[in-house]
């Protein structure tokens, strides 16, 4: 059993959305894979409702620690910035 209708561009929108899941700065991953504009970058990151649980989930500790008087509040945002 193979991947059927593979493409090249299909890997690279993978590679791109991997890459910033995985907390790769955004300035590093458009050197990586040559995307020139922000609007290219974003032709190539999927984000899906996974991506949007993550953020609802770090939103919800920000606030926790933002209500609680914490400074450390904004290590927790960069977290999942998407």
């Amino acid at each position: 059993m193979g991947i059927e209708n593979l493409t090249f561009h299909d890997l690279r929108l993978t590679y791109n959305t991997n890459l910033r899941r995985a907390g790769v700065r955004r300035g590093a991953i458009m050197k990586l894979t040559g995307h020139q504009t922000q609007a290219m970058f974003n032709r190539y990151n999927t984000v899906d409702s996974d991506d949007a649980a993550i953020v609802m989930d770090g939103y919800e500790e920000f606030m926790k620690r933002l209500a609680g008087g914490t400074k450390d509040y904004v290590n927790t945002a960069q977290q999942f910035m998407i």
